[in-house]
């Protein structure tokens, strides 16, 4: 299950710094990057799943609404 956790992490640190825009990539990093570590596995998968089912676009007009 550590493996898992790590995976996750690994996959979305990557999409926190790869979004496509410099705006969205500041943004995940300081409100989620900066929190990643706290994260149990549900959370994760949730965070991972919301990149998969959002555009950057949207994301990040839910946080900055």
């Amino acid at each position: 299950m550590l493996e898992k956790i790590e995976v996750l992490k690994k996959t979305i640190r990557y999409r926190l710094f790869y979004s496509g825009t410099k705006e969205t990539d500041i943004l995940y990093q300081k409100l989620i990057l900066s929190k990643i570590n706290q994260l149990s596995l549900n959370e994760l998968n949730l965070l991972s799943d919301l990149f998969k089912d959002l555009p950057d676009t949207e994301i990040f007009e839910i946080l900055t609404k």
